[in-house]
């Protein structure tokens, strides 16, 4: 089967992208299934060396935490050409070695980001709040992107109940997952950390001038949502779409006298 290739697309510098695409693909690991591709097409794979990226660095530590090279790998795509080459490369329809290709994409609307969603089977469009949403959507508006799937990603603030109706209206550009990436400290030091799970045992056990603990049930909060959203992501590459179920008011039943009198006699 070959693989599906998902491109992280938000033309908005800290929109979430490359920790949305550290947390899918660490929860991905975890699985123990076919390992996760991580394509970097960020304009830091053009100006850093590999190492020294944030993919880079976030992939050493995943090795430094226990997961074996076989189980992830990291790509540099500097231009076009280099990220068709790896594509090519990679992804095939016969005896395919990864499970799913996760692209991460600059700021800006380049031939670089354009050439990742053309080849997507998935666009996912990651925003941190309501304001985020409209400039995405307004900045998206008009460009030919194929025709994938695009669903817009909650990120931190975005995945607030109080922001929930606000980031509805204002992400008009495709469709919107029901599950997100809520805030977390555990997420802001991904990067540094590796698995969700060794940043929430260096938050627990490094002395804090706070001396507040992290309590177990964010770190299963996080995980959770990530595990529901990650499920929404395959439904989604297989064309279906989860809706946010509305509970309709009770019924009080009639009482009996008045039920009696609705019988046939």
């Amino acid at each position: 089967m070959k693989p599906k290739v998902i491109s992280f697309l938000a033309p908005a510098g800290g929109a979430g992208r490359t920790t949305a695409v550290m947390a899918l693909a660490s929860a991905l690991v975890e699985e123990k299934g076919f390992p996760p591709l991580v394509i970097d097409a960020t304009p830091e794979a053009r100006l850093r060396p590999a190492r020294d990226t944030t993919l880079g660095q976030w992939q050493r530590q995943m090795y430094r935490t226990g997961v074996k090279r076989d189980q992830l790998l990291v790509r540099h795509a500097g231009d076009p050409d280099e990220l068709t080459a790896i594509i090519e490369a990679h992804v095939g329809p016969r005896f395919p070695d990864y499970g799913m290709v996760l692209i991460d994409t600059g700021p800006r609307l380049d031939d670089l980001a354009l050439l990742a969603a053309d080849c997507s089977d998935l666009i996912i469009v990651p925003f941190m709040d309501a304001l985020a949403a409209l400039r995405i959507s307004e900045a998206l508006d008009g460009i030919d992107l194929c025709e994938a799937p695009l669903y817009g990603l909650r990120c931190g603030d975005a995945c607030n109940e109080r922001e929930e109706r606000a980031v509805s209206a204002a992400f008009t550009a495709g469709r919107l997952f029901v599950h997100g990436i809520p805030y977390s400290p555990q997420l802001a030091d991904i990067s540094v950390d590796g698995h969700l799970f060794t940043t929430y045992t260096r938050l627990i056990c490094e002395p804090s001038e706070t001396l507040i603990p992290v309590p177990a049930r964010d770190f299963i909060r996080v995980r959770s949502e990530i595990d529901r959203l990650l499920d929404e992501i395959r439904l989604a590459l297989n064309g279906y779409e989860l809706r946010k179920r509305t509970l309709r008011p009770r019924r009080n039943p009639l009482p009996l006298h008045k039920l009696a009198g609705l019988l046939p006699t």
